[in-house]
């Protein structure tokens, strides 16, 4: 296996016409559909000059917004209204936690960003710049600013690193999914509720990527 033949197939059933007769009907269903995703692949390959590594045709179309650059360096021009912040409040009453109850009567109400005293005023414009086609990369400078930088070097101090796991799902075992030679990166979380900064970072993320904001609150565990 290599980087430019990563994918190797083997059809135990194509010589052995017995076999095949033996499979039942979901299983010949599952063994056509192998097929088709080898010739999907060869045809793939041919267009794009790239392995197929996907599963077709049980790979879906995207279900949401993505940014199409064509070329190398393109610029790309997202403007948001969740402007920087360039002060920290010196309440510290004004960081607490943010509640359902909060991102409830924002959806309901104007929607305005929240703390505009301590924010740059008007719309942030950021410049997405195009460093890859596939797949697709881009840089975008500027996109915190030095108070919010700061402000979340703030709040990880204490918090422990962990050892990343392989599933974020809460019905795997913990102890297993943290059992891997591949991975082996430490991280931590800083959810999204833990401040008001915190949450305009996800919503001028969900702006870049266009996205409803709503698709970036944590749901259960395994989604954050």
């Amino acid at each position: 296996m290599t980087a430019d033949e990563p994918v190797h197939w083997y059809d135990p059933v194509r010589d052995d016409d017995r076999l095949y007769r033996s499979l039942t009907v979901p299983e010949r269903e599952m063994y056509h559909l192998h097929l088709a995703n080898m010739d999907y692949s060869r045809d793939y390959l041919v267009h794009s000059g790239r392995p197929y590594l996907g599963m077709f045709p049980f790979t879906e179309r995207p279900l949401h917004f993505m940014h199409r650059p064509e070329y190398f360096g393109q610029r790309l021009q997202v403007t948001t209204d969740e402007t920087h912040f360039v002060r920290h409040p010196p309440d510290a009453s004004a960081m607490t936690q943010l509640t359902k109850k909060n991102y409830k009567e924002r959806r309901l109400g104007d929607g305005k960003p929240l703390l505009p005293e301590y924010r740059a005023p008007d719309r942030l414009n950021l410049t997405l710049t195009a460093l890859s086609i596939r797949p697709r990369v881009f840089e975008i400078r500027n996109f915190l600013s030095p108070v919010e930088v700061e402000h979340i070097l703030e709040l990880t101090t204490g918090l422990r690193l962990r050892k990343s796991t392989t599933s974020g799902d809460q019905h795997h075992d913990a102890d297993a999914t943290d059992k891997t030679n591949t991975r082996t990166s430490t991280n931590t979380w800083i959810h999204r509720p833990r401040t008001p900064l915190v949450d305009a970072v996800y919503r001028r993320a969900a702006d870049v990527l266009g996205l409803d904001e709503a698709l970036l609150r944590d749901r259960d565990r395994g989604e954050r």
